[in-house]
């Protein structure tokens, strides 16, 4: 099963996830919130990533109908960055996933570029909207 682990910052989620695999050898999940939260995790991501520990890094972020329509972005606010050019630099792989229905898909193939040849972080920047959408997928077995 998923065992959820509560952290009072993101900072301190990232880096209990990188010791967690150093000490299990067993991947962690980091689920954190959008903007201030995955910038919060960077260190520890940016960690990981060095030491090549695997990691799955899920962000939130603005709903999918707000994408490319938030103040910030009409004033060119922070140039325009997204959440994935942010950790583009330290992760494997960057996924935007905008429906739903691609996560069955994404997830899998994300947990595998994560442990496959020079382990390391990868990202899942999902919109808050997409997080409440149905999914019809198959059960996940763990071998």
């Amino acid at each position: 099963g998923i065992e959820y682990v509560s952290f009072r910052h993101e900072q301190m989620a990232a880096h209990a996830a990188d010791a967690y695999y150093r000490l299990s050898h067993k991947l962690a999940v980091v689920n954190v919130h959008l903007s201030p939260g995955l910038t919060n995790a960077l260190t520890g991501v940016a960690t990981a990533a060095a030491d090549s520990t695997p990691m799955l890094v899920i962000t939130g972020n603005t709903p999918s109908y707000h994408h490319a329509r938030e103040p910030h972005q009409g004033i060119r606010f922070h140039a325009d960055a997204s959440q994935g050019d942010i950790y583009r630099p330290i992760c494997k792989r960057v996924w935007r996933v905008d429906d739903a229905k691609f996560l069955p898909d994404v997830i899998p193939r994300a947990l595998n570029v994560a442990q496959t040849g020079r382990p390391g972080a990868v990202l899942l920047d999902v919109p808050m909207d997409v997080f409440s959408q149905q999914v019809q997928a198959a059960p996940i077995t763990v071998a």
